[in-house]
């Protein structure tokens, strides 16, 4: 996915910041729902969602389709990816609730 700089007007230094910043979004993109996914990993293992809530987890996946929409429509590559990765995160949790809880 390439990077984007928005068709404002900037100067290199900006371009730069806003370079570093995309790449910093990519890799939290992949981190955050590495991280997340033990709520994953601990319903799927344990065969067990008690405690989890359907609704918030719903809500979550709900919000990364919202934020990937946003994202596509602004061309803006780092909010589409990681919004990606949170929706495959949070549905596995969904599904996981639906099987298990």
């Amino acid at each position: 996915m390439p990077l984007h700089i928005d068709c404002y007007k900037t100067d290199k230094k900006t371009e730069r910041k806003i370079r570093i910043l995309d790449r910093i979004m990519y890799f939290m993109g992949i981190a955050i729902p590495i991280l997340t996914s033990s709520q994953v990993i601990k319903i799927w293992l344990n065969k067990s969602a008690e405690g989890v809530s359907l609704i918030a987890w719903t809500t979550y996946a709900v919000n990364s389709i919202l934020w990937i929409i946003y994202g596509k429509l602004h061309k803006k590559g780092p909010i589409i990816f990681a919004n990606v990765m949170y929706f495959v995160i949070n549905i596995l949790v969904v599904i996981g609730v639906i099987i298990y809880g």
